[in-house]
């Protein structure tokens, strides 16, 4: 009787199958795999600006501090102009209320010294005519004391006529105060409402020009530029990406915990890393971040790369100068118990 052949492929199937499914039930919750990641930084500005300055390229390693590029907002001088004009305005409106108010006294003046003139005209009039009135009775023989002082040779008509004359020259004065006063206290309080425009102005150039000392892109963290989308003199909206760095050494763990396990954690357990193809000691890290979506395992962390698999990822923070290399695949053991 002669031995079929593909009973055997098929029973080594079988038991391939049988062994896999063993695996997958067996498998140790505790550990599972992720890749060493950079800490990538996206360098923008909330405002348009202009590249007037590059200071790295593609590939330069940088240092936290460093400048990396100079940028300009052509918007801002142009602000700057238009306050520093309107201030102009301001400023000439105030001097031209001062001659203004300089024009209206010297008005008032002018028709009080008229009116003024106009009533000392009138009683010179009137005391002319009460002298000549006297020498004529002088000249009839009517004076009787040659003593008598000169207004008293009026009659009480002439001398209530330029008391009330005289009364009207020093009434003239108070509605002229009045009226200088209340002339001053406007332009006070225009040259109060202009001065504080003015200030409010200058207070606003100020910030504008406190603006464009800022203008320079530093960057946040160690690393080396691995993007560079920006050219020199290059107008950029706000929020677009100015340049693109990554950190030299791996900042973080992104794993992934497969589907079928109910793996007990929280934010802030250690857990213990190690390289998945290399000897090196374990190093520690933080669980700083997770997610309850399921994603589609990377094919080199999954156990079986022929099999599709889902799993919850999460994020280990590393400590500074850790060994492993960017991208470097990584055995992450949690000491949590599986959760039942």
């Amino acid at each position: 009787m002669k031995f079929n052949i593909l009973y055997l492929f098929l029973m080594i199937a079988l038991l391939g199958i049988f062994w896999i499914k063993e695996n997958f039930e067996h498998q140790n919750v505790n550990v599972f795999f992720g890749t060493a990641e950079t800490d990538e930084r996206e360098l923008s500005v909330d405002y348009d600006v202009q590249i007037t300055a590059l200071f790295v390229a593609v590939g330069d390693k940088v240092k936290a501090g460093d400048t990396l590029m100079l940028l300009a907002q052509p918007e801002l001088d142009k602000e700057i102009e238009e306050k520093q004009f309107a201030i102009e305005q301001l400023q000439s409106q105030r001097s031209e209320n001062t001659i203004a108010l300089r024009n209206e006294i010297g008005l008032l003046q002018s028709q009080y010294e008229a009116k003024k003139s106009e009533l000392e005209s009138e009683i010179n009039v009137l005391r002319t005519e009460a002298a000549v009135q006297a020498q004529l009775r002088q000249a009839i023989g009517r004076q009787q004391n040659e003593a008598i002082k000169e207004n008293q040779s009026y009659n009480q008509v002439q001398l209530q006529e330029i008391a009330v004359l005289e009364e009207s020259i020093r009434q003239l004065q108070d509605p002229l105060k009045k009226q200088i006063q209340q002339s001053k206290q406007k332009q006070t309080g225009e040259d109060a409402a202009i001065a504080m425009q003015i200030n409010q102005l200058n207070h606003e150039i100020k910030t504008l020009r406190d603006e464009k000392r800022i203008l320079v892109l530093l960057a946040p963290i160690d690393g080396f530029v691995s993007d560079l989308p920006v050219n020199l003199g290059e107008m950029v909206q706000s929020f677009t990406t100015l340049t693109k760095l990554h950190s030299t050494s791996p900042a973080k763990i992104r794993g992934f915990i497969h589907e079928s396990v109910d793996l007990a954690f929280k934010l802030g357990d250690t857990v213990s890393l190690s390289s998945s193809v290399r000897e090196l000691p374990a190093v520690k890290g933080t669980l700083v971040s997770s997610s309850p979506q399921l994603v589609e395992l990377p094919t080199r962390l999954r156990k079986f790369p022929e099999v599709r698999a889902w799993g919850r990822e999460i994020y280990i923070q590393l400590p500074p100068n850790t060994p492993f290399y960017i991208g470097e695949k990584v055995m992450i053991t949690m000491t949590n118990e599986l959760s039942k």
